[in-house]
């Protein structure tokens, strides 16, 4: 029989709970369960020589909740008459799931060993409520493995990778948690999709040395379709930008230095005053865009923090311009003709 842990203080009706676990595990191959209420986090799953960890959210994930009528089925229980401040967990899809028989996902095994509960099963202790848990470990056992113990040198191998595994497994969750919501919202949050750009490329650098992932970095700045030259100055990349247009107005070419206090934008050929473009002067205007700016310049994603720049040099907001665009030129509608007021030049843009 296998040693029982349960939380008594976080599940209700432990002794009920403890009974199902002693008839199902009894001749498992389990020396210990663990029965546990992370809160506030996910939790990864956690190995141990013959250890089997249960993990009980007080809170049903949204990919299981779907609406606020959800129920289980099974047993009745109501998921939406207790709301909990938890974070909850949401299933991944490269592990097992184990569902009602009418259908409804109740808990994954994750990497043999960990059982997560999907839905609430901390705040009820019903007959029903019980056997819908004992459900769900009957069904789980297709799945477990004990660990018999490791030699010295797999003892070695998990204590060096436990940390960069740790870390996988949490960015492969956030990605799917921001591809939920770039779903939701694509044409609106910009900033969730950087995000997702980031995470990616995180994930996709543990495969990597850091040299090659700066060399692409500069090779993405450099095939920029508004890049005319780039120089690398020790720590600092230059740019030299070809010609900056807002819609058919000719603001100049820019020199942008990126740098890890942030990135310097000067107009080389048309500066107006101390005003090198409507949104920069000594420094530059980021709008809404500002905290994602300096987590990207925190983290050297120069050639995203480049990409970004060049989207608002080559963009106009009236509302909270440092000047008007007029001080560059005006569009006259009936020639499609810039008309600089400072020298009266015309420039001509093709017409399709």
């Amino acid at each position: 029989m296998p040693d029982i842990n349960i939380s008594s203080s976080n599940i209700s009706g432990p002794e009920k709970y403890r009974k199902a676990l002693e008839e199902v595990f009894e001749s498992s191959g389990f020396t210990d369960i663990v029965v546990r209420v992370p809160h506030q986090s996910r939790k990864a799953p956690i190995h141990e020589e013959g250890k089997l960890h249960i993990f009980c959210w007080s809170q049903t994930g949204e990919g299981v909740r779907g609406d606020a009528n959800f129920k289980l089925p099974v047993c009745g229980v109501s998921d939406s008459s207790r709301i909990c401040t938890d974070s909850p967990y949401d299933p991944l899809p490269q592990y097992p799931l184990i569902s009602s028989p009418e259908g409804t996902p109740l808990a994954q095994v994750v990497e043999g060993d960990n059982i997560y509960f999907l839905y609430d099963a901390t705040h009820y202790s019903s007959d029903e409520s019980v056997e819908v848990f004992k459900y769900v470990l009957e069904e789980a056992l297709q799945y477990l493995v004990v660990h018999e113990p490791s030699s010295p040198e797999e003892i070695f191998v998990k204590m060096c990778s436990q940390y960069e595994e740790s870390h996988k497994s949490t960015l492969e969750a956030d990605i799917l948690s921001l591809q939920r919501i770039i779903r939701d919202y694509e044409n609106g949050l910009i900033n969730y999709h950087r995000r997702l750009m980031t995470k990616n490329a995180t994930l996709k650098g543990l495969q990597t040395t850091a040299n090659e992932q700066y060399l692409e970095m500069l090779k993405v700045i450099a095939d920029h379709p508004m890049t005319e030259k780039v120089t690398v100055k020790n720590e600092y990349v230059v740019v030299t930008t070809k010609n900056i247009y807002i819609e058919n107005v000719l603001i100049g070419v820019f020199e942008i230095t990126l740098t890890a206090n942030g990135p310097t934008c000067i107009n080389i050929t048309n500066k107006k005053g101390d005003t090198h473009h409507p949104h920069v002067r000594d420094s530059i205007c980021w709008g809404n865009l500002s905290s994602a700016v300096s987590l990207y310049i925190a983290e050297r994603q120069y050639d995203v923090v480049y990409d970004i720049l060049i989207t608002l040099l080559q963009s106009y907001n009236d509302g909270d311009a440092y000047v008007n665009i007029s001080l560059w030129g005006t569009l006259n509608s009936e020639t499609s003709a810039i008309i600089d007021e400072d020298d009266e030049e015309e420039y001509y843009e093709a017409e399709e």
